[in-house]
């Protein structure tokens, strides 16, 4: 896991393992970024997904889900 948390940090994207902490083969990562408008944040999050799923092969993206705040 440790090449997709490089990969997210040098993307400026917050990571932390969220739940499942003390599991050796699961884990749930909360993943935040911050964009300017939404239209940048929808292309960001389909390069990360699209990273997921092509290039690391040693993590399955089992279920996500996106929040949006504004203010």
């Amino acid at each position: 896991m440790a090449p997709l948390l490089a990969k997210l940090r040098k993307e400026n994207i917050s990571v932390i393992e969220s739940a499942l902490v003390n599991r050796l083969q699961e884990a749930e990562l909360t993943i935040t970024k911050l964009s300017i408008n939404n239209s940048t944040l929808n292309r960001d999050l389909d390069h990360l997904l699209a990273f997921i799923d092509y290039h690391r092969g040693d993590v399955e993206l089992i279920d996500y889900k996106v929040e949006r705040y504004s203010h």
